[in-house]
């Protein structure tokens, strides 16, 4: 995959990638279940955990399944039940009277077959390997989010608030220069998808700056607390309006809808 994207940017085609830097993927919980268990999603999901017959069967194909359930851990849940079990794995979960499969059926019942989890299955070394090409650039994978109000109630991954100091961390530990991380984080993006006046301190484009203390600059976010802003960012500027400054938000709104050119 590295080489046949690779080939095509050497080429001279304006092309990339983007990559979380995590080593967890963040999907729902439901994509334990058996494939035929999964169809129609989680209205008939829903209906099978249901049937007695069925969750039974459901359970115990997940049961038969030989995943290692400590790389499973519970994310956003919605169910005062189910709440205390956000950021725990489904093996911390586990006792002596409770299978894997049972946990799992009865989490997703209480939850509307709507709870989040974090998968831990890929490697370090990929990552690192993925993270050197100059032509990848990051992306969150995650929905917008805030420590307080509707978007705070959830369990999001980290990388809903972490992707962009732990990328700068990470591609600057491989090598790559202050400007060179920087550009991948705004102009290599903003090039690639057609945002004008965007990306760069140029004359006549738009004021979006960040100002960071880059000894600083690092993400606080956790799986287990994973609503916490990145330390070490001293003002955001957009569109030339401070919006945030010295750890809080000023209340100047400068965001505007970007139109690709």
């Amino acid at each position: 995959m590295l080489a046949k994207i690779g080939g095509a940017v050497d080429s001279g085609l304006l092309l990339g990638s983007d990559r979380y830097p995590y080593c967890a993927a963040g999907t729902d919980l439901d994509i334990v279940l058996p494939d035929w268990a999964q169809e129609g999603a989680a209205p008939a999901e829903m209906k099978r955990l249901a049937d007695p017959a069925l969750r039974a069967r459901i359970a115990a194909e997940i049961d038969a399944s030989d995943r290692d359930w400590s790389t499973v851990m519970i994310g956003g849940t919605w169910h005062e039940e189910t709440k205390p079990l956000s950021g725990r794995t489904v093996a911390e979960l586990l006792s002596g009277r409770t299978s894997p499969g049972e946990l799992v059926c009865r989490v997703l019942e209480l939850d509307g077959c709507k709870t989040g989890a974090f998968f831990f299955g890929m490697c370090e070394g990929n990552l690192d390997r993925i993270l050197s090409m100059p032509w990848i650039v990051p992306g969150s994978d995650a929905s917008l989010r805030a420590p307080w109000g509707p978007l705070g109630a959830d369990h999001p991954h980290p990388r809903a608030y972490g992707t962009m100091p732990e990328f700068y961390r990470r591609v600057r530990a491989l090598g790559f220069t202050r400007e060179q991380a920087i550009a991948r984080m705004t102009s290599v993006p903003a090039d690639r998808f057609g945002i004008a006046g965007r990306g760069r301190i140029a004359a006549g484009s738009f004021a979006d700056i960040v100002v960071f203390d880059e000894a600083a600059f690092a993400s606080a976010a956790s799986y287990a607390d994973p609503h916490r802003f990145a330390s070490g960012v001293k003002c955001v500027m957009v569109n030339g309006i401070i919006t945030h400054a010295d750890g809080e938000p000023t209340g100047r709104r400068g965001g505007r809808f970007l139109e690709r050119r």
